[in-house]
């Protein structure tokens, strides 16, 4: 349960590269059964990025990251979810 909360507070504080590592090796096949999750934990880490103003890495994050049409909508619907809580 310990670990859990420890990538919790990963994500809170926005790493989310960390948080996925340790997710990994937690359950090494969370992310590859749940797209939900992997692609909400994704879509946190570009909006990380963009936040921290590191935008050529974000572009380049969002170029490896092969995001499927429904993905997109999500990822839109994520964003106007932070944009509305900053």
């Amino acid at each position: 349960m310990g670990e859990r909360v420890a990538i919790v507070s990963l994500i809170k504080a926005g790493k989310l590269a960390e948080a996925i590592d340790r997710l990994n090796e937690l359950e090494s096949e969370i992310l590859d059964k749940n797209e939900t999750l992997c692609f909400q934990l994704k879509s946190q880490q570009l909006i990380e990025l963009i936040r921290s103003g590191d935008l050529q890495n974000a572009l380049i994050f969002a170029q490896q990251v092969s995001f499927e049409t429904s993905s997109i909508t999500g990822l839109i619907w994520h964003y106007r979810i932070w944009r509305r809580e900053h």
